[in-house]
């Protein structure tokens, strides 16, 4: 099966990234942060993202059947396989592969956001978040 544009939990992702750079433009007062600390930032929220995803992978694949490219899923797996696929070595090493695009697409937000705009208090605030929902509601 093919796969149209982007999956729903990488669009959710992306704007979570997006709010995140909003909080981030409207919280610096002159301290500085490092680009090591945003890369840690975009790592965590890649990991948070993808746990939520794998939490809840009816509607991932619901997403994915609704994007326009092709994921490098297996033609074999369904909805109804799909959390188990999750599991397999296979499974795995196609989460790592989401998880790496996902991390990827935030990375220019590092340079153009974070490192421009983030304090210290947010980024200690994102790091700490233990799921998106902790992070959207770091200011």
């Amino acid at each position: 099966m093919k796969f149209r544009c982007r999956v729903r939990w990488m669009r959710h992702g992306l704007g979570l990234w997006i709010l995140l750079v909003l909080v981030v433009s409207c919280s610096n007062k002159g301290e500085n942060v490092t680009r090591e600390q945003c890369t840690q930032v975009a790592d965590h929220m890649a990991d948070l993202m993808i746990d939520d995803s794998v939490a809840h992978p009816d509607a991932w694949w619901d997403g994915m059947a609704e994007s326009a490219i092709d994921t490098g899923m297996p033609k074999t797996v369904t909805r109804a396989s799909f959390a188990s696929f999750l599991t397999t070595p296979e499974g795995k090493t196609w989460l790592m592969k989401r998880q790496g695009a996902v991390r990827a697409e935030m990375e220019q937000g590092i340079d153009v956001s974070c490192m421009k705009k983030a304090t210290p208090k947010t980024i200690d605030c994102l790091l700490a978040a233990k799921t998106q929902a902790d992070a959207k509601a770091c200011k």
